[in-house]
């Protein structure tokens, strides 16, 4: 399955048009990961994300992916037009399927909600168990508001979640520190979600603040089921993950099941907090183990440790069941540039 961002326009673009916040998500599948995801036999791919196109009565008011690109919401609520940062999540104990995905405010906000919440959020929507192409085409499709940067309670237990936690922590700071503004309101970010399980609790990795920002940071939440995980919950778990430093931030990524089929990983982006007219704004990829620490709580090890990877960006990959562990391979920050 291939879920990616794109703009699609009614007619040819020349030159390509800039990204105006108005892209969609679209699907498509293979039988391999060479492809072809388009192929003669399926014309119509790839598919804008949503219920299912030509027989879903509902398709306006369920969460889709807009047929052409537009930067407003279309008289609907925004968390119904899906934007970017797509990833599918298959639940091993309840066989359930979920699309996450990053939605945006109207610019300028709409609604007196859209004041106080202006920004990026992140939603889940579950899919069809019959066809997990599609969104299911029912109005009492499970809908979970994930993620919003204006969630005072939610910042609150991520500075309390360990000693240092404070630290670098934002959801509405840009490129050189300062509180965004849009639209002569507050503006904030969460986006790039990614959803994996173990043991009894499905996780939920966010990324929080502009992509470019000094305070580009990784947060978790975690719950029972995914119903859980809405953030108005507040029996969910929370807590910092990757935490910027040393003019370091980092941030978009995917966890990803080690060798050993135990232990987790998270591949994510870097960026040098340096001017980007020196350096292009260009990111690299790092990889950091996502580890688990018992806090007493009697939940046992159910917590991610938080993370200063800029200043001990070295660790061990499990390539077995067993004890046996490959050497350290990550590069200090500095080598790591190229």
């Amino acid at each position: 399955m291939l879920s990616f961002t794109a703009q699609r326009f009614a007619a040819p673009q020349s030159p390509c048009p800039p990204y105006d916040e108005d892209s969609g998500i679209y699907l498509a599948w293979s039988t391999s990961p060479a492809g072809p995801f388009a192929p003669p036999a399926r014309p119509w791919e790839p598919l804008p994300a949503g219920a299912e196109l030509s027989t879903c009565l509902y398709r306006p008011v369920l969460p889709h992916s807009l047929d052409f690109a537009s930067d407003d919401c279309q008289g609907v609520p925004c968390h119904l037009i899906m934007r970017l940062d797509s990833t599918v999540f298959h639940g091993p104990q309840t066989g359930r399927w979920w699309l996450a995905y990053s939605w945006y405010t109207n610019s300028p906000p709409t609604l007196a909600w859209e004041l106080a919440n202006h920004g990026q959020h992140v939603h889940l929507v579950e899919l069809d168990l019959k066809d997990p192409f599609a969104v299911r085409c029912d109005l009492a499709t499970a809908q979970i508001h994930a993620g919003t940067p204006h969630d005072g309670e939610t910042l609150a237990r991520l500075a309390a979640s360990c000693s240092g936690c404070e630290q670098m922590l934002s959801m509405t700071r840009g490129p050189l520190g300062e509180e965004m503004l849009r639209d002569g309101v507050s503006l904030g970010v969460v986006e790039a979600p990614s959803l994996f399980r173990r043991g009894e609790y499905v996780y939920l990795l966010l990324s929080g603040s502009n992509w470019d920002s000094p305070y580009y940071h990784v947060y978790w939440v975690a719950a029972k089921s995914v119903e859980e995980l809405v953030y108005t919950n507040p029996g969910r778990l929370v807590g910092r993950f990757l935490i910027p430093s040393d003019g370091q931030a980092f941030g978009h990524g995917s966890a990803v099941l080690g060798p050993d089929g135990e232990r987790w990983y998270f591949v994510h982006h870097r960026l040098a907090q340096v001017p980007c007219e020196q350096s292009g704004c260009k990111r690299d990829v790092w990889v950091s183990p996502i580890e688990f620490d018992d806090r007493g709580d009697g939940l046992a090890d159910v917590h991610i440790r938080p993370r200063w990877p800029a200043q001990d960006p070295s660790f061990s990959v499990a390539v077995s069941a067993g004890r046996q562990e490959a050497p350290p391979h990550a590069l200090p920050a500095e080598a790591r540039d190229d």
